[in-house]
Formats: structure tokens, sequence, C-alpha cells
């Protein structure tokens, strides 16, 4: 089930499904519309790689997001690594998306570094490695604002379960619970730290 992200202030930028530990992403108009105000000359090829993303075409977003991240103007680099390594990250090139994205994970956009961040935690928990994904989901959702934070909160006390590290995982979900206003995740929370302190 994919969800859009029409909250955010250009139409969108990416959101994951809170049904499944495994996130979903999709990426919206946001990157284009950055790109423009960067003043990006060729924005139509971020554009299309934005749409190829979209559309499911996670191939071509790829390959041609790829190409942008390493040949594009520099205002359009960061976003082009960034649609790159999650539709990586969506063909399961996990070591790809990992170096894609953590080029961006330390950029000055919070939406692009923060949805960088939680993709990494993704790649992390998929991988095992539990403890570099509650750092990733951590820092994610402290770039973050809203739903996208309590959603990266709420990675995070799954990760940290997943260590037994129960009082960490308390406090990822009292903070997602504390950043989110959606009912159904709300609800989620309240379950998971009702048995936690059994």
């Amino acid at each position: 089930m994919l969800q859009t992200a029409g909250q955010h202030d250009c139409g969108g930028a990416w959101r994951w499904g809170t049904a499944n530990a495994s996130a979903r992403v999709i990426v919206a108009a946001c990157i284009v519309a950055a790109a423009a105000a960067a003043g990006c000359k060729s924005s139509d090829t971020l554009r299309r790689v934005g749409d190829a993303y979209n559309r499911g075409d996670y191939k071509v977003a790829y390959r041609d997001g790829t190409r942008l991240a390493r040949h594009g103007k520099p205002g359009q680099r960061r976003e082009a690594a960034y649609l790159a390594g999650l539709a990586a990250y969506r063909l399961k090139h996990f070591k790809s998306a990992q170096r894609l994205l953590t080029t961006v994970a330390g950029g000055d956009e919070p939406q692009i570094a923060g949805g960088a961040l939680v993709t990494l935690g993704l790649i992390y928990s998929e991988s095992g490695r539990h403890a570099a994904a509650v750092k990733a989901f951590v820092r994610g959702a402290r770039k973050l604002s809203g739903e996208d934070s309590a959603l990266a909160y709420f990675h995070a006390s799954t990760a940290a379960a997943r260590q037994q590290r129960w009082t960490e995982q308390r406090t990822y979900l009292n903070l997602a619970r504390s950043a989110s206003r959606d009912s159904k995740l709300r609800r989620q929370i309240d379950q998971q730290l009702a048995a936690a302190r059994r």
C-alpha cells in the first residue's frame, strides 16, 4: 500500500507505510521544485528521474539519477543522488543505495537528508545491523517533522527492540507518539508501550 505525503508544503517528498516494518518510499515534486528554485538549467532531467521513480520505473530512475548525480549541475547532484539511492533501495541494490544515500545524508536540506537517513536505517535493519539502524533512524527523525519524524522514531523503536534495548525502545515510542497526530499510528504506539510495560 503506497501512501502519498500531501501534507508537505511543495506537494510531498517521501513517506513509508506504517503497517509494514519495511518502509515504502515515495518521492514527489519537492525535489524538482528545489532544483528549479536553485536555478538548475536542466531541471527537466531531474523531473524525468523523479517521474520515473514515481511511476515505479526504478531501473530508469536509478540509471538516470546516478548519471545526473555524477555529471549534473552542482545544484541538482544531491537531489539526483537521493532519487537514485531510493531507486537502488527499491531494486534491492543495497550497496549502491547506501553509497548514494550516504552522500546526501549530511546535507543541508532536512527533508532530503532525513529521508536518506531513514532509508539507510532500513538498509541497516534489513541486513541485521540494528545498532546502526537506530542511529540512522534517530538522526533522520531529528531532521524531519510531523508524521515523517514520528515514523522514523517508530522504526528506531523497532530496531532497538530487536537488540533487546527496552528502555530505548520505550523512549523512541514516546518520541514517536509526541510527534504523531495520526490516530492509527498512535494506537499502534500505545499498544507497543503497553506491551513494553509488562
